[in-house]
């Protein structure tokens, strides 16, 4: 292991192309956080603004001068040999005696680095520039030639685990998510559990449902609502059980709702002891049942809003 500095490992190139109008060019971007360079567009010269530009070539290293803290860097690869960047883009010729690409590839993406170009940065928060004296200055430890490919075999290595690791973990996740769907699809068809003849039919059960639906609307509590149509066989997907019924979800159901009373009167809120629920409440619940919201309200906020206790 020696120290170096980076300047000893890349150097700067700049490969000058005037535009020209009826010339196609690529145009490469570099994504961030590692991700590498990418293709961004193929166009006519004469859709591109900047008319002096630069060529890279494949096996160079390409870093962007404002975002290269945030990860903005990596090698150009095969298929985007002689594309063009303009001046916010660096191209830099690696010296493969002492550097192995690949291994420089990996390099860049630890900490380490990350954390050099954050350092050769300056100027203001949103607008930070890659210093390129200070950032070749810089210096790293650097393994041998053949320490950098041992560690790039025994990288490909665990690498290759770890994807076919994801990958089994993703196809066992799938699996999971069409076990719940098939179990869940089986209980509402009533095939989960055998079916007891002797358990008391559908149909009891939604008459004692109306019985107490008619007696909440007698006093007032829910509001009378329209009678719903039958369900006819054509809205019938599959069969059900013996026993059970096909039903709409408001003859089960009722909808109930309200206003809520003013924010701004401390009587209302200050010291309360009825759970308070908002449809803010609603979407940040992980399981199946909700019993408190961000607040509370008090029993003469209750009197003063339309909210029903539910």
């Amino acid at each position: 292991m020696i120290k170096v500095k980076i300047g000893d490992l890349l150097t700067r190139v700049k490969e000058s192309i005037d535009i020209e109008d009826d010339k196609q060019y690529k145009r490469v971007t570099i994504k961030t956080n590692n991700q590498g360079v990418y293709l961004r567009d193929i166009q006519f010269g004469r859709n591109i603004g900047t008319k002096k530009q630069f060529i890279i070539r494949s096996g160079q290293f390409l870093l962007s001068k404002i975002d290269a803290r945030n990860g903005a860097f990596g090698i150009v690869p095969n298929n985007l040999d002689g594309s063009i960047i303009t001046g916010n883009f660096w191209t830099y010729e690696v010296n493969h005696e002492l550097l192995n690409i690949e291994w420089f590839n990996i390099f860049v993406s630890s900490r380490e680095f990350i954390d050099i170009c954050d350092r050769a940065s300056s100027g203001t928060t949103n607008r930070r520039y890659l210093d390129e004296n200070k950032f070749l200055n810089f210096m790293i430890s650097l393994p041998s030639i053949n320490e950098q490919s041992l560690f790039v075999k025994y990288f490909k290595s665990i690498k290759q685990k770890y994807d076919s690791t994801m990958l089994e973990l993703s196809f066992q996740h799938d699996l999971i998510i069409k076990l719940r769907q098939s179990i869940l699809q089986e209980a509402v068809r009533g095939k989960l559990v055998p079916q007891d003849p002797n358990d008391e039919p559908a149909s009891v059960l939604l008459e004692r449902i109306k019985e107490e639906k008619e007696r909440l609307i007698k006093e007032g509590k829910i509001k009378k609502e329209k009678p719903l149509p039958p369900i006819s066989e054509d809205e019938v997907p599959y069969e059900m059980p013996r026993g059970w019924e096909w039903v709409r979800l408001g003859e089960i159901s009722a909808i109930v709702g309200g206003g809520t009373p003013k924010t701004n009167i401390k009587d209302y809120w200050e010291n309360g002891d009825i759970p308070w629920l908002t449809p803010a409440d609603l979407s940040n619940i992980k399981g199946k049942y909700i019993s408190k919201g961000r607040r509370n309200i008090t029993k003469l906020g209750l009197e003063k809003s339309s909210a029903q206790l539910m």
